[in-house]
C-alpha cells in the first residue's frame, strides 16, 4: 500500500469516526444498533451506512482501493464502542460474519448504476398495487 493511500485511509477513518459520533448522526447510529436483528447484521449495516455517507461527502473522490480498509477499521471501532457501552459483546464469529455481510453491502453501495432496461413498446406495464406504509428507516444505512 502506498504512503499516500495510508494517509488517505487515516484521514477517511477519522472522518468516519467523526460522523459516527456527531451530534446529528449519532442518534441514527444508536437507533440502528438497538434494532432487533442479529449483531453481525447491525455492525455490517451501520458501517456500510457510514462508508456510504463518506462516499457521498467525498463527491466520488474516495479512492476505491481504500474503501475496504476504511470500512474494516470502522467496523472494529463500532464493535469496540458497543463492547465498551455494554450494548453488545461481539465475538470473533460475530465479527467474521459482520465482515462478510459488510463486504456484500459495500458491493451494493459502490456498485456501478445499471443501465435501464429497454422499454417494451407494445406491452403495457401491469398496474401496481399500492405499497403498504413502511416504518420509518432506522440506523445509518436505513436512514439514507
Amino acid at each position: 500500500m502506498s504512503p499516500q493511500d495510508q494517509d488517505m485511509i487515516h484521514k477517511v477513518v477519522l472522518a468516519g469516526v467523526k460522523i459516527m459520533y456527531d451530534a446529528k448522526t449519532f442518534p441514527i447510529l444508536a437507533q440502528g444498533i438497538k434494532k432487533s436483528m442479529p449483531l453481525p447484521d447491525k455492525l455490517a449495516t451501520e458501517v456500510a451506512g457510514i462508508v456510504k455517507m463518506l462516499k457521498d461527502k467525498s463527491k466520488g473522490t474516495m479512492p476505491s482501493q481504500i474503501i475496504l480498509p476504511v470500512a474494516t477499521m470502522l467496523l472494529m471501532d463500532l464493535a469496540k464502542f458497543m463492547h465498551q457501552t455494554h450494548t453488545a459483546t461481539p465475538t470473533q464469529a460475530d465479527m467474521q460474519a459482520a465482515y462478510a455481510k459488510m463486504i456484500v453491502l459495500l458491493g451494493k453501495v459502490f456498485a456501478a448504476p445499471k443501465a435501464p432496461a429497454p422499454a417494451m413498446a407494445a406491452v403495457p406495464a401491469p398496474a401496481a398495487a399500492p405499497a403498504p406504509a413502511a416504518a420509518p428507516p432506522t440506523g445509518i444505512l436505513g436512514g439514507q
